[in-house]
């Protein structure tokens, strides 16, 4: 059963053809990267990926009020209400998914807890990849957004074609309700949370094109839910998946040089109907940076 993840509309300020009679480097390099269309306005659907944790950690202050160790990752806003995730890669450049595309997203915030900040950044522009197809098109479902002014307090974490090895260790971050492997979800959204889990799979899931997948496995018995097979590769202290709400959050591996992006949350879904979306056995999925990135 796949779910899809947070949906969106069509843009928010001004064309994609428009921006290439912009001046400046950001509007010019977005319409490069993605050769970015403007989708449709899109109905809101069933909201998407967040982030969920096992039992043991589902009361950790860090993961109940947010993290601050991932300065770089965003939340959209509808004003000031939360809608989607993404990613800071450049100054001006927030990397999400082209479902979480809606007229109505304005805003973009760096705050731990989205409700506290006074002053979101205003969204100048957003390109969804070409080859997307409104409004729950699995392929290329990616989008850059422009900001209406750079940021200069926050580094901004690399991108990698990087197709990892099953057990490889991933870091989820995300905005979305929280909740835990057996109780999902009932936290508040708007606050960044993260979660670890091991890759499993890159194989195609409902579309033409592979995705990077991971299992939500239970640390007390990771054999229970192991669709990839990953027997004998232990689960993380922080072991978690996704959820519904936030959509276009990145996914991490940690390389020599420090963490680095690999793909961009699109779905979730589970193996069979045993298990409840969003608990123990929740399959998340990325769409991989390794197909966009040129």
């Amino acid at each position: 059963m796949r779910v899809k993840s947070a949906r969106g509309g069509r843009n928010c300020c001004e064309s994609p053809t428009s921006s290439y009679r912009r001046s400046g480097a950001i509007a010019r390099r977005s319409a490069i990267l993605l050769s970015g269309t403007a989708a449709l306005a899109l109905s809101i659907a069933q909201p998407a990926s967040a982030v969920s944790i096992n039992d043991a950690q589902f009361t950790n202050p860090a993961y109940v009020n947010g993290t601050d160790q991932f300065p770089s990752v965003v939340a959209t806003l509808q004003g000031t209400q939360f809608w989607c995730t993404g990613a800071l890669i450049d100054s001006r450049t927030v990397l999400t998914a082209a479902h979480c595309f809606d007229s109505a997203v304005n805003k973009v915030s760096f705050q731990t807890n989205v409700s506290t900040d006074p002053n979101p950044i205003a969204i100048s522009s957003y390109f969804t990849h070409r080859s997307w197809v409104s409004p729950s098109g699995l392929d290329n479902d990616i989008a850059v957004i422009s900001l209406s002014r750079p940021v200069t307090n926050i580094r901004a974490l690399p991108l990698a074609p990087t197709i990892p090895e099953p057990g490889m260790p991933l870091f989820l971050v995300g905005y979305a309700p929280g909740g835990s492997g057996t109780s999902c979800c009932n936290l508040p959204n708007g606050i960044r949370r993260m979660a670890t889990t091991e890759f499993g799979a890159y194989e195609p899931a409902g579309s033409s094109q592979s995705v990077l997948r991971a299992q939500f496995r239970n640390p007390d018995d990771s054999n229970k839910f192991d669709s990839f097979n990953l027997k004998g590769i232990p689960t993380s202290t922080l072991e978690g998946g996704l959820y519904r709400g936030d959509s276009g959050g990145p996914v991490f591996i940690m390389s020599p040089d420090g963490l680095v992006q690999i793909g961009v949350a699109r779905t979730i879904s589970i193996p069979d109907n045993s298990v409840v979306l969003g608990q123990y056995g929740t399959i998340s999925e990325w769409a991989p940076l390794a197909l966009f990135l040129t």
